[in-house]
């Protein structure tokens, strides 16, 4: 069962969906995160969890993968499909994926700024469910932001007040449970911001 500020959470995206693609019009991965990830799984099958609006979609698709955009989030799974109608873009949240996925369905996952929503208590398996829907040595990228603690964080201007759940973690930490769910890092990328967390990249192979 989902907590209560998870599904919060996905009640302000909901409400702004279309205020923050107006905020985020172009695709906002790391080129470094993409090179890396790209060199690892040069072709294949890509799952992008927590699509969003659908943009990281351009750099993926002109890359040649054949992808599939998935978001727990109706309003973006409509906005995205408006955008990029030669896209398979499906509601699903990223806890769910191995429900509606059979076993070693993609080759990859891209998963940029979405695990930092799922709470503890879910994290480890959520990685065990994208383990059992990507191949053997499948590879992935997931982005989330340092710190610590579990916090409902009140809104602002770009959530027009709303709020929501943000999880943080150290690398050590991260790591820990990527080995715990199957994965061990290749690439680890430390972004730093003046005004919010940093943010971390996690470039990860299947074992």
């Amino acid at each position: 069962m989902k907590s209560n500020q998870y599904l919060a959470t996905l009640k302000t995206y909901a409400a702004i969906a279309k205020k923050w693609d107006s905020l985020h019009p172009t695709n906002e991965h790391h080129d470094d995160s993409f090179q890396y990830f790209s060199e690892l799984l040069p072709s294949g099958r890509v799952l992008e969890v927590g699509c969003g609006s659908g943009n990281d979609s351009q750099t993926l698709v002109a890359h040649g993968y054949n992808y599939t955009g998935t978001d727990a989030v109706k309003e973006f799974v409509d906005i995205a499909k408006a955008k990029y109608p030669d896209r398979k873009f499906l509601q699903c949240a990223v806890q769910d994926v191995a429900d509606m996925f059979s076993q070693s369905s993609f080759d990859g996952f891209w998963c940029s700024a979405v695990l930092l929503h799922i709470p503890r208590s879910e994290i480890l398996e959520t990685l065990k469910n994208l383990k059992k829907v990507t191949a053997p040595k499948s590879a992935g990228m997931i982005s989330i932001q340092k710190g610590s603690g579990e916090k409902y964080e009140e809104g602002n201007k770009k959530t027009d007040g709303l709020p929501r759940l943000f999880v943080y973690y150290t690398q050590r930490e991260f790591e820990e449970l990527l080995d715990k769910a199957g994965f061990k890092t290749v690439h680890f990328i430390e972004k730093e911001r003046a005004d919010r967390p940093n943010w971390m990249h996690f470039v990860v192979k299947a074992k």
